[in-house]
């Protein structure tokens, strides 16, 4: 039988141990699982040192540098970039006169249209 390796189990298992400890063994028990203890809190302190960094955030571009990344220049370009883009996941309407575009996105599409002279 194997044993049970659950926190509800462990908790369970460890409780079982220390009421069979006589009264006086309980001092060096309690040693033993302060041990214990630091032992985990340095394994818990060791994982959470080795997670890599969150991504970063998406950068925002505004229409001239979207413009930028394809090699056009404003006002005639802006209306081709605005048409292009209408409907698009990468295009952020943040209002009625304000769009951005998400880089990573609008790279993507920039590639796959095979204009990115960038």
């Amino acid at each position: 039988m194997t044993p049970d390796t659950s926190p509800a189990g462990l908790t369970t298992q460890l409780s079982a141990l220390v009421a069979a400890v006589p009264a006086d063994a309980l001092p060096a028990v309690l040693g033993a699982l302060e041990h214990a203890k630091a032992e985990a809190w340095a394994r818990l302190a060791a994982a959470s040192a080795t997670r890599p960094d969150p991504p970063a955030p998406d950068r925002l571009l505004t229409p001239t540098e979207a413009l930028a990344l394809v090699g056009g220049t404003p006002p005639r370009s802006l209306q081709w970039l605005f048409g292009c883009t209408r409907g698009k996941a990468f295009r952020r309407n943040l209002s009625r006169k304000v769009i951005r575009f998400d880089e990573r996105g609008f790279r993507a599409w920039l590639a796959s249209r095979g204009a990115n002279r960038s």
